[in-house]
């Protein structure tokens, strides 16, 4: 999988308990699932996954990417 296209299944449930959100996340390409115990959660892990720093090339008047060293 290219990383530049990310895709995943989600689903949320409700607990009976105190009616917070439950969240199950499956990758669409490899099925990989991941559990998060809130939605709060789902949001910082894809966040984290999505996040990219970039910088302005003044030459080229473009977003390069950087590493994460800055």
């Amino acid at each position: 999988m290219s990383g530049d296209v990310q895709a995943y299944l989600i689903r949320f449930s409700r607990t009976k308990d105190n009616g917070s959100w439950r969240v199950r996340l499956q990758n669409a390409y490899d099925n990989e699932v991941h559990h998060f115990p809130s939605e709060k959660d789902l949001f910082l892990f894809l966040k984290d996954r999505l996040a990219l720093n970039y910088i302005i090339d003044p030459q080229h008047d473009a977003q390069l990417p950087t590493s994460p060293e800055g």
